[in-house]
């Protein structure tokens, strides 16, 4: 057998794979992929509300205290996170966390500069995201499910489990 072929022109497949490692043909990557925004993946994703104060104008939801784990995570400043499991979905989203509460007492998560609607429809259908790390959510992707324009504070952002397998540990 050959063991790491060089293609020095067009390779063309039979068709489209049916099994893991097969080959995939490009028509058969640009279907899967046709309408996903990719983000950076976050450490961790929410599995339950966050009890916290919106502040729509300045992209921030903030409350007393440390930062909570989430999904079994320390989450450390600067690291970014899934917000999805807010009982009000205007505040979902993609944060980082700017003040963990220490020593101020007040923890901080802001909008991800590239979550933020800076530019206006930066945040839109098909934006997708994998997560890193956590009991529930590590490995997984997640993708929002939001159609329309989105207006930050107004439209309620919805994000939904994309893949099923624990395909991603660290990136």
């Amino acid at each position: 057998p050959i063991n790491n072929p060089t293609f020095t022109g067009t390779v063309t497949l039979p068709g489209n794979p049916s099994t893991a490692n097969e080959a995939a043909t490009k028509a058969y990557v640009d279907n899967i992929t046709a309408g996903l925004n990719f983000h950076a993946a976050v450490h961790a994703a929410t599995t339950a509300n966050l009890s916290a104060t919106y502040n729509n104008g300045a992209g921030t939801l903030s409350a007393s205290g440390a930062f909570p784990t989430i999904d079994g995570e320390t989450i450390l400043e600067t690291e970014r996170i899934l917000v999805k499991s807010q009982s009000d979905a205007k505040q979902n989203g993609i944060y980082t966390l700017t003040d963990d509460g220490d020593p101020s007492g007040t923890w901080v998560l802001t909008r991800a500069s590239d979550a933020d609607n800076s530019p206006a429809g930066e945040i839109a259908y098909g934006d997708f995201t994998f997560v890193q790390n956590g009991t529930l959510n590590g490995g997984q992707g997640f993708i929002m499910t939001t159609t329309g324009t989105i207006t930050l504070g107004t439209s309620n952002i919805v994000y939904t489990q994309f893949n099923t397998d624990n395909i991603v540990t660290e990136i």
